[in-house]
């Protein structure tokens, strides 16, 4: 059996069982049975549960912010972003206990702050900033994207709809012009 098909077959394991279960009630058992290896080959792989759901984490994240971040559109991209992750919140709540999710969580900042920079930069918002300033408009941007993606869980996704309108008005209503308008 090839090893990549192996953490594969791990982790649709611990996908299916997360589909029926809470996340604090998957075991390395119910994995170990689940996708027909030993405890040895679960641990060759994987540190413990945690390991395997950050693994899964950044994976999903990658492809995610992949395709969010190539969105000319910030609104959309923001609604996308928010999406997946109201969509995956038990799993996320689960992973925000690892230690490893901070640095996780400060990945995907990093990634959000280079598109909403270029993006500013693009349509000319930083032409009266200075570089620090423009550095820390962004800051004050990403600090309330992350903070309202990951402090106060979505109910549905005309909440997140919701959050995001009001998020581009106060975008608006700071900068007095449409951050999708290029000037």
């Amino acid at each position: 059996m090839q090893q990549g098909n192996t953490k594969e077959r791990i982790v649709e394991a611990y996908i299916e069982l997360e589909s029926e279960r809470p996340v604090e009630k998957i075991t390395v058992t119910a994995l170990v049975e689940r996708s027909r290896i030993t405890r040895k080959t679960f641990y060759y792989y994987f540190k413990d549960i945690y390991d395997l759901m950050e693994y899964r984490m950044e994976r999903e994240m990658k492809r995610v912010m992949e395709e969010t971040m190539s969105q000319p559109d910030p609104e959309k991209a923001l609604t996308q972003l928010y999406m997946y992750i109201m969509e995956n919140q038990k799993h996320i709540r689960a992973l925000s206990e690892s230690v490893q999710f901070m640095a996780l969580r400060r990945q995907m900042g990093e990634k959000v702050y280079q598109y909403f920079y270029n993006h500013l930069e693009r349509i000319g918002m930083f032409k009266n900033l200075t570089m620090p300033e423009a550095a820390m408009a962004v800051q004050i941007i990403i600090f309330s994207v992350m903070g309202v993606a990951f402090d106060a869980p979505f109910k549905d996704e005309a909440d997140v709809k919701e959050r995001v309108a009001t998020f581009m008005s106060v975008i608006r209503k700071c900068t007095g012009r449409d951050p999708m308008q290029v000037r």
